[in-house]
C-alpha cells in the first residue's frame, strides 16, 4: 500500500516524526509579532515606513535646501537669492532624487532586519526563491510592460481631470533633463519605492493576511501616496501587480526591476511620444489596445499558472 506524508509523520511505531516543513500536515508557521500586539502597533508598522519614505526625503531635500543656500551666499554664486530659488526649482526633480536615495539606506536596513527575523522564524524550505533565467526575466518585464500600456490607454479613455500637482509635475519635467529623469525617475524612485510598499508594507501585511487581500492594501496606500487622481489609479494597479509578483517569485528584485522598466516606459513615452502630440485614429488605437490586453492576459497566465509560491510565509 502507498504511503502517504501522514504515514511518515507518525512512522510504523505511532510516534510523530519529522518532516519537511511543506511536506508536514501539521506545521504552522510561527508569527513575528508577540501575543497580545494590537492593532495599534500593527497599523503603525506599517505606516511608519511610509512616513519615512515621505517625510524623511523633505527633511532631506530642506536639509540640502538650506546648505545650498547658505553656500550661495557664502561662495556669491548667484547674483541674488532670486537667482538660487530658481535655479533649485527648476532642479526639483534632482534635488528629490538625491534625498530619496539617502532615505533608501534606513529602508534598506528595516528590510534587512524584518528578513532576518523571518528567516530566523521561518524554516528555509519555506523560504526558497524561484530560480529564473533570462527568459522568465523577459517574460515579466513583457508583462510588466503590456500592462502598463494597457493601463495608460484605458484612463486616458476615461478622460480623468488633471490636478495641479500634474499640471506643476509636468512643468517640472519639463525643466529637467531625460538622463535626469532617466536616473531619478527610473532607477532611485522604484529602489526607495518598492523598498516601502513592497519590501515593508506588503511583507508585514503578509503576516496577518493572504497575499492577495495584503497586495490589494499595499497597491492601495501605493496609489493614495501619489497624492492625485490619475497617477493614483495607475499607481494602484501596478502597485498590486508588483506585489504579487513579489509573492509569486520570492525576491524583491523581481517588483524592483519590473517598476524601474515601468517608470521608464513612461518616462520616455512621455520625452519622445506624448510630446509629440501625436494623433492616433480611433481605429488604430482600440486595436492597439485590445493587441496589448491579449498579451497581457496570456503573459499573466503563462506566469502566474504555477500556484506554488516562494514567498508564503
Amino acid at each position: 500500500m502507498e504511503r502517504n506524508v501522514y504515514d511518515d509523520y507518525y512512522g510504523d511505531d505511532g510516534i510523530p516524526g519529522e518532516l519537511p516543513p511543506r511536506e508536514n500536515p501539521f506545521y504552522e508557521p510561527p508569527r513575528r509579532q508577540k501575543k497580545g500586539a494590537g492593532i495599534i502597533l500593527k497599523l503603525w508598522r506599517l505606516v511608519y515606513p511610509v512616513l519615512i519614505h515621505g517625510v524623511g526625503t523633505g527633511i532631506v531635500s530642506e536639509i540640502f535646501i538650506t546648505v545650498f543656500l547658505f553656500l550661495t551666499v557664502l561662495l556669491g554664486m548667484f547674483r541674488d537669492s532670486g537667482a538660487a530659488y530658481d535655479f533649485l526649482y527648476n532642479n526639483q526633480i534632482a534635488l528629490s532624487g538625491a534625498a530619496e536615495l539617502i532615505i533608501f539606506v534606513p529602508l534598506l536596513s528595516l528590510f534587512m532586519r524584518d528578513e532576518r527575523i523571518r528567516r530566523a522564524d521561518v524554516p528555509e524550505e519555506c523560504l526558497a526563491k524561484k530560480k529564473m533565467g533570462i527568459s522568465d526575466w523577459l517574460t515579466v518585464l513583457a508583462f510588466v510592460m503590456c500592462l502598463a500600456i494597457v493601463v495608460n490607454l484605458v484612463i486616458a479613455l476615461l478622460n480623468l481631470p488633471e490636478s495641479e500637482i500634474e499640471q506643476e509635475m509636468e512643468e517640472l519635467y519639463e525643466k529637467t533633463g531625460l538622463l535626469v529623469q532617466v536616473i531619478v525617475i527610473g532607477v532611485i524612485a522604484p529602489l526607495a519605492e518598492d523598498m516601502t510598499f513592497r519590501g515593508l508594507v506588503f511583507r508585514r501585511l503578509r503576516e496577518d493576511l493572504d497575499p492577495l487581500f495584503a497586495a490589494l492594501l499595499s497597491g492601495l496606500a501605493f496609489g493614495i501616496y501619489h497624492g492625485n487622481l490619475t497617477q493614483g489609479v495607475f499607481a494602484t494597479v501596478m502597485g498590486f501587480v508588483f506585489a504579487m509578483l513579489y509573492e509569486h517569485y520570492g525576491t524583491i528584485m523581481v517588483p524592483i526591476a519590473a517598476h524601474m522598466l515601468n517608470n521608464l516606459y513612461a518616462t520616455l513615452a512621455n520625452e519622445l511620444l506624448y510630446s509629440g502630440n501625436f494623433d492616433i485614429p480611433d481605429p488604430v488605437y482600440y486595436a492597439f489596445l485590445a493587441a496589448a490586453c491579449v498579451g497581457t492576459a496570456a503573459l499573466a497566465v503563462f506566469i502566474f499558472k504555477d500556484d506554488e509560491k516562494c514567498n508564503q510565509y
